[in-house]
């Protein structure tokens, strides 16, 4: 039996870099029109936010502009790269 790949979903990750990048957007747009305590709130949602949006560049993003595997199926392993499982 021949090793079954399956390659990261370009649309997926797509959708999911847009939808934190708009919610970033309007917590930045909050940050900026709120004042008081409201905007230390927010400064920490948005910092949050930066932090989710890297993390998902490194674990997501870059490797499907780069074209890797996220799934690998043999005869003696199935190899899930995302958390680095093979079972």
């Amino acid at each position: 039996m021949e090793t079954i790949t399956y390659k990261y979903s370009a649309f997926k990750t797509a959708f999911i870099t847009m939808f934190i990048f708009v919610f970033g957007i309007f917590a930045a747009y909050r940050v900026i029109t709120t004042t008081g305590d409201d905007r230390v709130s927010m400064i920490v949602v948005v910092l949050i936010l930066v932090g989710v949006l890297i993390y998902v560049c490194n674990k997501i993003f870059l490797p499907t502009l780069h074209g890797e595997t996220i799934l690998e199926i043999d005869e003696e392993k199935l190899q899930y790269k995302f958390k680095d499982l093979t079972l």
